[in-house]
């Protein structure tokens, strides 16, 4: 009943009690063990709720229990977000459903509540971090602070260690009881009802014991002492006169007597034991019935030789009536009631250091013999000595500040800074959050309010003496003499010089504490511990925001404590030498990671193949003790722990080894990448094989190593991972019923085994503390409150007054709108991928940067490394030198700016093959001082007036004697060497006071700089009352907010697109003023505040793009600072719709849940892929608002460059993993050949079969292929970063696939699919349109899908009758009868749709003209006009269809022809969908994802001359302007041939950008004759071309090489036997 119940026809208030039925009916599904039922109840709800509200406050009034099931809603999404973090951007429909029902409830204002103060969850998952939206300073961005990026302004790191002296008390021995307990057989609970005697402590003075005989032992000693004397007179010889009865006799021996009194007896005892009975008042009944038998049977011989046991007198035993504390201390006492004497007290158990007034014990049921006593608990004192309290230890800690959460407090007339921070503690696998607040006199105090991640009820002894974290600590740091480099000792530098020149500073502070929970059994008093915490942070922090500096980070090193003794580390414990083979040995580093992303790199300074490891682990313990006080023995380091890389190309875990990576040798960096969060692990290699640089990103090597774990089945693999060997083994599994709960520590470690063996770590590292799971669904919620604003009710879209609409933007959407329009101006911060970042965008955002380019920033960061002058963005570099190493090609560098008081760049070019700038090499990374030395690069461009600036020397790069150090840029090189010193004889101690000297005389040079420039950008808002005054009116007129808003998306997309960041988010604020500006003017669109403005015209090509637009819409436009306000608020809410897209599902709830198909919906939707009809029926489907109905109308909103990140994110994700092959330049086994016979293909007509063409011999070599296989994008080493899912082999052809083969094919075979003009040449799978076939209309070069009638005309003006056309309205696949040919074309369409798919995939985009409305359109779901789609491919049909519906008013839209193309349309969506994630195909518009797959139809010359690279020529040589005015004189199909001929692809990319690689123009020097043709490497993108001295000869010869060599034969001479197979069968 839920479908047709939620439909338009009900909803209504007579049906509101059957719905509200219904949803209390679902809420039961959310409470089931299974999964998928739990999504198709949460989908449910969710619709539900949308379509009828009211349900919701019915049953939340009637059911209060419903509403804490969705209270706990937060709680349970983001436990369940956390646990699928390894597999984003990918996630479950689970998940997604989660989400959808979280967006339902945040409509009721009861629901809506901070995410970061709510939700709960549990060990496995970190808790959130409290968050500031309300902030508006432009430093401080949301990403930063929230650790999407990295930033200067966000987060402050420092390093160091606690250390904790050893307590002073009696400490207690090791518990029995533990050994007991590990078997499995420790002793019960001493709880009520239980039996106790006195124990061993109860005579001492501070006993429970107050009346010292309260357990009747007393009494019990009496009785048995008079025993005692009866049993002596028993043995006494016995008189022949019978002894006279008395009243009360004392002794009498009768075994039958006896044996009624007592039948119980102990089994061990002897025959001739006996006990003493001694009459008490317990004991009255049995002396009567002794009196009278012993009356009966007075008979002396019996008496005489019979021996009588008489009854035992009973224990002086008490019950345990309940638990209660001892001295404040809960559960170390009893209650106990004495059962001889009815006394009640309470005795220590445990109490006072461990000290028991009574034990455990078990007795028979007459109380009269004890049967069992049970040992003593271990005490809190021995469980927490057994965790190494007590003993001096050393523990690393790193301490992250939040510099963007900074408050400001006067106290006492002092000034004091209040910074929130998370302080780690890897020995524990925790994080607490602290408070720091700074004084005015230096000092600071540190607090530790709460754990953020790590458990909480466990693994705290030895720190806290007990196994709960205890908040509250608090210490007071001071600045110390300064940062002792521990090397200075070694070269014999004093102290003072060293912390003086050091660029780090040590704070030291000391506090003690009482533990609650311990005693000292020496006089029972409250145990203290003391404690020493020393930081080491940067010089150059500063809360001063006026100076605009960043710190660095502190060096990491080798722990002194852990490593092998026959390891030996260096002064400054930074390289570890093995000086012995013993085996294979570790060292691990100083620091620990348990949350977040750290990158560091380690240099192979020497070794041998395969004896160095480098990887992470856990730190060994031992349970075996050393003494009696300690229980921790000093663990084994002679091998390898815990996951890592061999430098023999090969993974390493527990003596199992995998093929991975590449051979490192002496000289090679590797970096390490640890993603805790996703548990995954990555290196990267820079180092120099045969000559040349390689840097390469090696991909994963371990999934599911996260020290958290994965708390939710089926989590912790897929994603990034790329079918890595899983790290999880020795964890007791990832799943908490099955393994830890509490999170543990990866720690870097160093493996060598040779003696001689050396490894150094660098100074380069990065770390980020990483997203939690909370602030990931937070962030979900919030992108989708302003899609619910941009289609929501009338509420949410108000009237403005002239005439368009405005929206309810929320607060927080208009603090980061100010913020990003405030950063955008400054043109400050430059957003960039790192070296350390994974070749994922998404998951591994956490090491992606934000540079400062300022000026100040790059001095500071220059003189750190010992420059006299400054490299300021933009400047063009030669390197010389990497790692220490010459290169025997430079490599051209550009810097970007400074991080972390370090000078970054990227490399631009590199003269090598290897394609390294593709395979991570293009990412930015930075330098450090041996980066710099003598020669290490010269400037390429000439340097200009600030390079020639002075920077000041710091006094650490000075040398007291002549010829001390000295940097020269005059003549383009560094130098480090000669007889100069700096005249200035004036210290500078920080790098902050040199740049700021050279910054005085940079400030007078951009004054003057600045009085030349011919225009001057004012549009800008000065605080936030007037941007939020702008942002009100930036709608363009009469147009919705949903519509200008997208307009003006699409207007910043076609500017970002011409711009070398080809991306909207980093397009930049002064080339989009002026062609925004242009473009208004060149249509007379200036609003009147900007008609008198005049700005300078430049020549860029983006001021094209934007005209067009403009021209074709009649709105009127804002004033341009009104258009900047929108534009900010756009991007804000793109830079975090980046983040939650992938979170969403794309699919409207009908297909995710079948129940709500309503009438004729069956469980699918209107929008369905390949299925969509604008016709009447939609109304017979159910439109539930949803998350994925908001996406598609949202869908302009967002950027193309976000959305194609996206894509591109969630392909990678899906790719298949490729097992490598031993041979590092073999391609592997799944790499499998596809032999391709061209020169048959070249020769094949119209009466040979299709099968000898290119397309029919992929066809056949890939059928039986699955999507799986076709996801492969193996990079092959030297290929030129092309990925790959086979191997081609060119029959006949002398050319190895280097990757030119492998794009050729893909070339080739749509050019056959393409031609549709011969019916000779024709496969039949496209044909051509109408349009293009008559040559009428707009668009005549469209083709359409083959239909097997070749009558056109008939087709399109058939008419069908109406049970025909009911049935094609709801499905778009039927049953009939097919031909033969029929299905060949099914089965070509299929295959076509899989091949396109995969070039499309590894980057090649493929020239298909099919229509936008009929193909693209329909693939993205997007509304289609099927009369203009129609309009498109054939005008005349489409006229006399409108005149037919205007004459009968009936809807004649869907036509035969239209049916066929829609049902081809499938079989091509069908194969698409097997290679690439068609359902984020909603997302684009029909547009953009024509311009995904087919790229840019037309060869744009001007884009290629931007990426074009010279050897041997300069641009200004005659033969390169012949060369470029020859390609513009090219027609479109000639260009298209020459980018085949130099590249193996006729379309081109469309930004600058997407560029894998430069175009590259060789001088042929082999070829120095006006006869010889240009040769091309279409692997590498390069020509070779002669120096021809005419323009006419120069076209005339590439004009003969790009329209008649049609093979490959460069790699090596082909034999007579491959070019016979070659023309075998012909």
């Amino acid at each position: 009943m839920s479908g047709p119940i939620t439909q338009s026809p009900f909803g209504k208030k007579s049906s509101q009690s059957i719905v509200s039925a219904l949803f209390e009916a679902w809420n039961v599904g959310l409470l089931s063990r299974s999964v998928p039922w739990r999504m198709i109840s949460a989908t449910t709800i969710s619709s539900l709720l949308n379509t009828c509200p009211q349900s919701w406050n019915i049953q939340m009034s009637q059911l209060p229990t419903l509403k804490n099931v969705f209270e706990r809603l937060e709680s349970t999404t983001s436990r369940r977000m956390w646990a699928e973090r390894a597999a984003l951007p990918v996630c479950s429909k689970y998940l997604q459903s989660l989400f959808e029902l979280q967006s339902s409830l945040n409509r009721f204002p009861t629901m809506r509540r901070d995410i970061s103060k709510s939700v709960m969850v549990d060990a496995s998952t970190p808790q959130p971090l409290e968050l500031n939206c309300n902030g508006l300073d432009s430093q401080h961005h949301w990403e930063c602070t929230e650790s999407w990026v990295c930033s200067d302004s966000a987060w402050e790191v420092w390093t160091g260690s606690v250390e904790y002296f050893s307590v002073e008390w009696d400490a207690p021995g090791r518990s029995a009881v533990r050994s007991l307990m590990d078997g499995g057989k420790g002793p019960p609970m001493l709880r009520e009802g239980c039996t106790v005697l006195r124990g061993r402590d109860w005579g001492e003075d501070e006993s429970g014991n107050t009346s010292r005989q309260g357990d009747g032992k007393e009494i019990y000693e009496q009785e048995k002492r008079r025993r005692e004397e009866s049993k002596k007179q028993l043995q006494e010889p016995s008189t022949s006169v019978a002894p006279e009865i008395n009243e009360e006799p004392s002794m009498l021996v009768a075994s039958q007597i006896v044996k009624d009194c007592d039948e119980v007896s102990r089994p061990h005892m002897e025959s001739d034991e006996l006990l003493t009975f001694v009459p008490s008042k317990n004991n009255e009944d049995c002396d009567e019935e002794l009196k009278k038998s012993l009356k009966a049977h007075a008979d002396p011989d019996i008496l005489k030789n019979e021996k009588v046991k008489l009854p035992h007198p009973k224990l002086p035993v008490g019950k345990v009536l309940c638990v209660e504390s001892w001295k404040g201390i809960p559960g170390k006492a009893r209650r106990v009631r004495w059962e001889l004497t009815g006394d009640e007290g309470v005795y220590r158990y445990g109490g006072d250091g461990g000290k028991f007034d009574i034990v455990h014990v078990e007795v028979n049921d007459k109380c009269t013999r004890v049967i069992k006593r049970h040992p003593h608990d271990e005490t809190a004192e021995q469980c927490a000595i057994r965790h190494g309290f007590g003993t001096a230890r050393k523990y690393k800690v790193m301490l992250r500040l939040r510099k963007s959460e900074m408050k400001c407090e006067i106290l006492d007339g002092n000034i004091e800074h209040i910074c929130a921070g998370i302080l780690e503690w890897p020995d524990f696998g925790a994080g607490t959050a602290v408070t720091c607040r700074f004084h005015e006199d230096g000092a600071i105090t540190l607090t530790e309010n709460g754990l953020l991640f790590g458990s909480k009820d466990s693994g705290w002894e030895a720190r806290f003496g007990q196994p709960s974290f205890v908040t509250g600590t608090t210490v007071t740091l001071s600045t110390t003499s300064g940062f002792i480099n521990p090397s200075a000792k070694v070269h014999n530098v004093s102290e003072e010089s060293s912390t003086t020149h050091s660029d780090f500073e040590e704070l030291l502070g000391s506090t003690s504490y009482s533990v609650e929970l311990l005693r000292n059994r020496a006089d029972g008093k409250k145990l203290r511990v003391a404690s020493e915490m020393r930081l080491v942070r940067s010089k150059l922090f500063s809360f001063d925001k006026d100076k605009d500096c960043s710190s660095a980070l502190p060096p990491l090193s080798f722990d002194d404590d852990w490593h092998a003794p026959c390891m030996s580390l260096s002064a400054d414990k930074r390289t570890v030498t093995c000086t012995s083979a013993e085996g294979r040995n570790s060292a691990f580093f100083s620091t620990g990671f348990t949350k977040g992303i750290h990158y560091w790199e380690v240099k192979i300074d020497q070794a041998e193949v395969g004896s160095v490891y480098i990887g992470v682990a856990e730190k060994p313990r031992s349970n075996v003790p050393s003494n009696g006080k300690s229980f921790e023995n000093r663990p084994r380091l002679d091998r390898w722990h815990g996951w890592g890389f061999v430098n023999f190309r090969a993974t390493y875990n527990e003596g199992s080894e995998r093929v991975y990576g590449s051979h490192c040798h002496a000289g090679d960096v590797v970096g390490v990448l640890l993603d805790c969060d996703s548990g995954r692990l990555s290196f990267f290699y820079d180092g120099v094989k045969y000559g040349e640089h390689i840097l390469n990103d090696l991909g994963c090597a371990f999934e599911n190593v996260g020290p958290f774990g994965f708390n939710a089945d089926g989590c912790g693999g897929g994603g990034a991972g790329q079918g890595a060997p899983s790290g999880e083994g020795g964890r007791g599994g990832r799943y908490p019923a099955n393994g830890t709960v509490r999170p543990k520590s990866l720690w870097p470690i160093i493996g060598l085994c040779h003696p001689g063996d050396r490894v150094t770590i660098t100074r380069k590292w990065m770390t980020n503390y990483g997203v939690d799971g909370p602030t990931m669904v937070r962030n979900a919620m919030l992108v989708d409150e302003v899609l619910q604003k941009y289609t929501g009710t009338k509420d949410d879209i108000m009237r403005h007054p002239s005439g368009a609409t405005k929206l309810d933007i929320p607060q927080w959407l208009l603090n980061e709108a100010f913020v990003e329009l405030k950063r955008w101006e400054s043109g400050r911060w430059k957003r960039t991928k790192t070296r350390a970042d994974g070749y994922i965008s998404l998951p591994t955002a956490g090491l992606n940067i934000d540079i400062d380019t300022s000026p100040i920033s790059c001095a500071v960061a220059c003189a750190r490394l010992g420059l006299t002058f400054v490299l300021l963005p933009g400047t063009r570099l030669s390197i010389k030198k990497s790692a220490g190493r010459n290169l025997e090609m430079p490599e051209e560098a550009e810097i970007i700016g400074s991080f972390q008081g370090n000078i970054w760049y990227t490399l631009v070019s590199q003269k090598s093959e290897g394609g390294s700038l593709t395979e991570g090499g293009g990412r930015a990374w930075f330098w450090d001082e041996s980066d710099v030395i003598e020669g290490a690069f010269n400037f390429i461009d000439p340097l200009n007036s600030a390079s020639l600036l002075y920077l000041p020397l710091l006094d650490r790069f000075k040398c007291t004697s002549e010829g001390g150090l000295r940097i020269e840029p005059s003549s383009g090189g560094v130098v480090r060497s000669g007889d100069e010193i700096e005249a200035n004889n004036k210290l500078h101690l920080c790098p902050y006071e040199c740049a700021t000297i050279w910054m005085s005389k940079y400030s007078e040079l951009v004054s003057e700089r600045d009085g030349k420039r011919k225009y001057n950008l004012s549009w800008t808002s000065q605080n936030f009352e007037e941007f939020e005054s702008a942002l009100s009116v930036g709608l363009l007129s009469d147009m919705t907010p949903l519509e200008s808003d997208s307009f003006l998306a699409q207007l910043l997309t076609s500017i970002a697109d011409c711009t070398t960041e080809g991306s909207a988010l980093e397009c930049s604020y002064e080339v989009f003023c002026i062609s925004l500006f242009n473009a208004l003017k060149a249509h007379d669109r200036l609003n009147e505040i900007d008609a008198n403005y005049d700005c300078c015209n430049s020549d860029s090509s983006c001021h094209q793009a934007p005209a067009l637009m403009i021209g074709s819409i009649t709105s009127r436009f804002p004033p341009i600072k009104a258009i900047l306000a929108r534009i900010a608020m756009l991007r804000a809410l793109n830079r975090r719709s980046k983040y939650a897209i992938p979170l969403y599902s794309m699919r409207p709830p009908q297909e995710d849940s079948a129940i709500l198909g309503g009438y004729c919906g069956l469980g699918a939707s209107v929008e369905c892929l390949g299925k969509s009809r604008d016709t009447d029926s939609s109304k017979d489907w159910v439109r539930a608002s949803s998350i994925g109905n908001r996406l598609r109308q949202c869908r302009r909103i967002f950027f193309t460059s976000v959305k194609t990140d996206i894509l591109k994110s969630l392909v990678s994700a899906t790719t298949t993993p490729t097992s490598l092959s031993h041979d590092e330049y073999e391609l592997p086994r799944d790499i499998r050949t596809v032999r391709v016979n061209r020169l048959k293909a070249e020769k094949a007509t119209g009466e040979v079969k299709k099968e000898y063409t290119i397309f029919g011999q992929m066809q056949s070599e890939l059928r039986g292929w699955s999507g799986n296989a076709l996801r492969r994008g193996y990079v092959a080493r030297g290929h030129g970063g092309q990925p790959r899912a086979f191997k081609v082999k060119l029959i006949g052809e002398g050319v190895n696939d280097y990757s030119g083969p492998y794009r050729e094919v893909f070339t080739d075979a749509l050019r056959e699919v393409n031609k549709t003009s011969t019916l000779a040449m024709n496969l039949g799978i496209l044909d051509a349109s109408p349009n293009k076939e008559f040559g009428v209309g707009e668009n005549r070069n469209l083709n359409v899908f083959a239909s097997i009638s070749t009558d056109h005309g008939s087709d399109i003006n058939l008419r069908i009758c109406d049970e025909e056309k009911a049935l094609r309205e709801h499905y778009s696949s039927h049953l009939g009868v097919k031909s033969e040919r029929m299905k060949d074309l099914e089965e070509s369409l299929i295959f076509l749709g899989k091949l396109v798919a995969t070039a499309v995939r590894h980057g090649i985009p493929v020239d298909l003209n099919l229509p936008l409305g009929l193909v693209w359109k329909r693939l993205c779901e997007e509304d289609v006009n099927l009369v203009d789609s129609l309009e498109e491919v054939d005008l005349l049909a489409s006229r006399r269809l409108r005149e037919s519906t205007k004459e009968s008013g009936e809807d004649l839209s869907i036509t035969a022809f239209l049916m066929k193309q829609q049902q081809m349309l499938n079989y091509f969506a069908e194969g698409v969908s097997s290679v690439l994630p068609v359902e984020v195909f909603s997302l684009f518009t029909g547009s953009e994802l024509k311009d995904y797959f087919c790229g840019n139809d037309e060869v744009d010359v001007e884009l290629l001359q931007k990426v074009v690279e010279y050897e041997g020529y300069d641009v200004g040589d005659a033969v390169i302007e012949y060369f470029w005015e020859t390609l513009r004189e090219m027609t479109t199909d000639e260009r298209k041939l020459f980018l085949q001929f130099v590249w193996a692809r006729s379309r081109m990319p469309l930004k600058e950008k997407d560029f894998d690689s430069p175009f590259k123009i060789q001088k042929d020097t082999k070829s120095s004759s006006n006869e010889a043709l240009p040769t091309a490497s279409t692997c590498f993108f390069s020509l070779s071309l002669p120096e021809y001295k005419s323009k006419e000869t120069l076209k005339k010869k590439l004009m003969f090489a790009i329209k008649n060599v049609k093979t490959m034969e460069s790699d090596y001479v082909t034999n007579d036997a491959e070019v016979g197979e070659g023309w075998r069968g012909l």
